[in-house]
């Protein structure tokens, strides 16, 4: 029951952001306003150094990642923060910078959704096949990705100024 029921709930999880990522497809960009952008851009960059903190406690060693993969909850964290990765580069569309410093933020951003996906890619295998060490990589390769959101926050912090 323990992994079957945690492999039900990744793919009834999956077909959801599916459905959601669809519905939004039709849906009007954010307003263009750069204030409003700039809180989306820190809105994102938060939401991104969450989910690199749960890859790291789900992925941080060879044990870590075989408890991660035994454990219905602990999967289901990690999946949501690596589905947040697989979408990297649809969340930064989403901030709604299109000039200005907060559009140098979203370039930064889209930066690190390369590394991003590929640690997306990297759980979804290790989920799949039930491989501790793809789970490794998957947050090596997530945790790659930390200095540039700090990049990131650190040019939206000097595009308050």
């Amino acid at each position: 029951m323990g992994i079957g029921f945690a492999r039900r709930a990744a793919l009834a999880l999956a077909g959801l952001s599916a459905g959601v990522l669809l519905a939004g497809c039709g849906a009007t960009a954010p307003s263009s306003s750069q204030k409003e952008a700039a809180a989306n851009a820190a809105g994102l960059i938060g939401q991104l150094h969450d989910d690199v903190t749960v890859s790291q406690a789900s992925g941080s060693s060879l044990a870590v990642a075989r408890r991660t993969l035994g454990d219905d909850s602990d999967l289901l964290a990690a999946f949501v923060a690596y589905t947040d990765f697989g979408s990297c580069r649809k969340l930064v569309r989403d901030v709604g910078a299109t000039n200005g410093a907060v559009a140098r933020v979203a370039v930064t951003l889209r930066s690190a959704c390369g590394l991003l996906e590929r640690g997306s890619r990297l759980f979804s295998a290790a989920a799949i096949h039930e491989d501790p060490r793809a789970l490794v990589e998957a947050a090596r390769t997530v945790d790659a990705a930390t200095p540039i959101l700090v990049r990131a926050q650190a040019q939206l912090g000097g595009a308050h100024a």
